[in-house]
């Protein structure tokens, strides 16, 4: 620093007070300017998670200790019908299927406590009033020891919940007609073992309950 000031010809009283005024200024300056650069790095990191989540299929929400929502992602918008600017007047109850708020009051204290809850199930109401089925985990950030923000990654399975439930009503049918012909019919494993017995089947073995004929081996109690 006193080599540029003896260059620029600077008066030899005055030196010291500008190296002095100089330093002041370094020592400000460096702090500053890694505060500012590491402040610069998290909003870009935050901007970039932000966009991240925006993008992700799942629905994505962060939402308040009080209950009220402070982000949600594209994908939680569009399956739920909300425009952004809505969401800021929502309770993440008021998403929530009025059957399933009381369970869900009750996750959510558990949340706030600490305690991270995965593989959660419970089911949304849109905008319009139709029931989305969701799944997925949610946890909670703290600072200084209070809780701040939920955050939960959902997964809509609506429509793999309606393939599960038509796929068991359809079994359901194909048992009641079974069970209602003279017939006996029965199903074995590859191993011969008994895995279902109509009722006409039951009466011709003489057992009264399936539950004795399942497991059975079929080929020691059926002659050929």
């Amino acid at each position: 620093v006193m080599a540029i000031l003896r260059f620029i010809q600077i008066p030899e009283g005055m030196r010291e007070d500008l190296v002095n005024a100089g330093l002041l200024v370094v020592l400000c300056a460096l702090p500053l300017y890694f505060w500012v650069a590491r402040g610069m790095g998290k909003a870009f990191a935050d901007e970039h998670m932000r966009d991240f989540m925006d993008t992700a299929p799942d629905l994505v929400q962060s939402v308040n200790p009080e209950g009220r929502c402070l982000y949600v992602n594209h994908a939680w918008l569009e399956t739920l019908g909300y425009a952004r600017d809505e969401v800021l007047l929502l309770s993440v109850f008021d998403v929530i299927h009025p059957d399933h708020r009381g369970p869900c009051k009750i996750v959510f204290n558990r949340i706030l406590s600490g305690e991270p809850v995965k593989n959660i199930e419970t089911v949304f109401a849109t905008k319009d009033g139709r029931s989305v089925i969701v799944s997925g985990n949610i946890n909670c950030r703290f600072e200084d020891g209070k809780p701040v923000a939920t955050r939960g990654i959902f997964r809509n399975i609506t429509e793999s919940k309606r393939a599960e439930t038509a796929v068991r009503e359809s079994e359901e049918k194909v048992r009641l007609l079974l069970n209602s012909t003279a017939e006996g019919i029965y199903g074995i494993d590859p191993k011969g073992h008994c895995t279902f017995a109509n009722a006409a089947c039951l009466q011709i073995l003489g057992y009264e309950n399936p539950r004795e004929l399942l497991g059975k081996n079929m080929h020691n109690l059926v002659h050929h």
